[in-house]
């Protein structure tokens, strides 16, 4: 693991946190391919045809923060020592160390670009569990879901504010519910109110839930419907119910825009957290609820809420949260958006000044995040407080090289032999000791990588 700060408040220098020694690894690297092997027998019926983005996205965790998938060859200018750091695999909707790290690249983007300093409240819309599977069978519906919210907040606003006044929102597709079950819902961090055309600020009166939830409730339906995947009978049988299952959860209004981007980075997290998996009673692993870490809350008479899958299980339910290639699991609307801000940057821009309008045009989160990656170190500072350029001498350590394994197998290889690393995997229960050779193929996709 990543060293913490030393007594003096100072980081400390970055050791490797070896994720091959945690259950959330052992348990996938032991076990996907049986669970693969499973897949259409035991669990195609729930959770859906194989797609091929699982192997992809897997195959690239297992080359996370592990020296097999390659290494940055790090130069001590004082006292000459060497250190290696392993590449991360930037997946989406999966690894935990890189979620967190998106997360605090994400939390720096909207402050920097999108959010004004005005009211803001936290939404969360949800669905019934009636209708949950069919945004499971047919995945490209889950941006639906972000404008059906949108929608619905955009028509309350028009009612509630001038007609001239743009509403704002970040709205967040997740799929996972406590643990890991399938619950698609929205999270939002919406401005309280409009942005009129001077770039003033109009303030909404408190916003109605049950009015919201209705219009949402009503846009869900609507394009079910269009798509033929519902009847009208369905929806009579459930708007006949006194509880329908739809919901509009309305926060109170929150001014500091840390604590808004704070809930808002918990939204766009990876859903499993490795820190709440541990080993269970036999081949079994054993899953704790937000907010509880096993190694700190368990004993006791009463332990904190958990469930017990088997290893397929628990691999089946994590694959199913991983998003489709090409899925936008964050929308901006309203003057939030990217079409928006650009307009704005390109009014703002004067025939004096360098900027053509041309180059004003707002930049896209993903252009965002892909360019600050650049600066890593930085990065792994903030999440894991510990710097990855220290020395333990003090002094700044060097990039000299770079090597990554899908290019440079052999040198990995060579490298690794002369340091004498061993691969070694958690060892899980009943379970023959892993051999401490290779590693999946390396993923050929982009390079575009930070370290960790």
């Amino acid at each position: 693991m990543a060293t913490s700060r030393s007594e003096t408040g100072k980081p400390a220098p970055y050791k490797p946190r070896h994720p091959e020694k945690t259950p959330f690894f052992a348990v996938l690297y032991h076990h996907f391919d049986e669970f693969k092997a499973a897949h259409e027998e035991r669990f195609q019926k729930e959770y859906g045809r194989w797609r091929a983005v699982i192997d992809k996205v897997v195959g690239k965790y297992f080359q996370c923060g592990v020296f097999l998938g390659g290494f940055a060859r790090l130069k001590c200018p004082d006292c000459g020592a060497e250190k290696l750091l392993a590449l991360s695999c930037k997946t989406r909707g999966f690894c935990p160390s890189c979620g967190t790290k998106r997360a605090v690249l994400w939390a720096e983007f909207v402050q920097e670009k999108v959010l004004k300093p005005v009211d803001r409240r936290h939404v969360v819309f949800t669905l019934p569990k009636l209708l949950r599977p069919y945004f499971k069978f047919h995945r490209d519906l889950l941006p639906h879901l972000c404008l059906c919210a949108w929608n619905a907040l955009g028509e309350y606003f028009k009612a509630s504010i001038s007609k001239d006044a743009m509403p704002g929102a970040i709205l967040t597709i997740n799929t996972a519910g406590e643990f890991l079950n399938w619950m698609p819902h929205i999270h939002g961090l919406v401005a309280c109110g409009g942005f009129l055309p001077n770039g003033d600020f109009e303030s909404a009166s408190a916003i109605d839930a049950k009015t919201v939830r209705e219009l949402f409730q009503a846009k869900v339906f609507s394009i079910l419907l269009e798509k033929g995947l519902i009847g009208h009978e369905l929806v009579e049988k459930i708007t006949s119910w006194k509880h329908t299952g739809f919901d509009a959860w309305i926060g109170p209004p929150i001014t500091d825009t840390k604590e808004i981007v704070q809930i808002g980075m918990c939204t766009v997290r990876a859903p499993a957290a490795s820190g709440r998996l541990i080993v269970d009673d036999g081949p079994r692993v054993k899953y704790f609820a937000k907010g509880t870490r096993p190694d700190r809350d368990i004993g006791g008479l009463f332990g904190p809420p958990s469930q017990s899958l088997d290893y397929l299980d628990w691999i089946a339910r994590l694959t199913l949260h991983i998003p489709d290639r090409g899925c936008q699991l964050t929308h901006y609307m309203g003057v939030y958006s990217n079409a928006h801000r650009g307009k704005q940057a390109d009014r703002e821009s004067t025939p004096h000044s360098d900027a053509s309008p041309g180059r004003a045009r707002s930049e896209p989160e993903g252009d965002w995040i892909k360019a600050r990656r650049k600066s890593w170190a930085r990065l792994i500072q903030q999440v894991y407080e510990a710097d990855p350029l220290l020395c333990e001498c003090g002094s700044k350590l060097k990039v000299i090289s770079v090597i990554e394994a899908r290019t440079q197998s052999d040198v990995v290889g060579k490298i690794l032999v002369s340091i004498k690393f061993v691969f070694e995997v958690f060892q899980l229960p009943a379970h023959p000791p892993p051999v401490p050779v290779g590693s999946p193929e390396p993923d050929s996709g982009s390079a575009d990588f930070y370290y960790f």
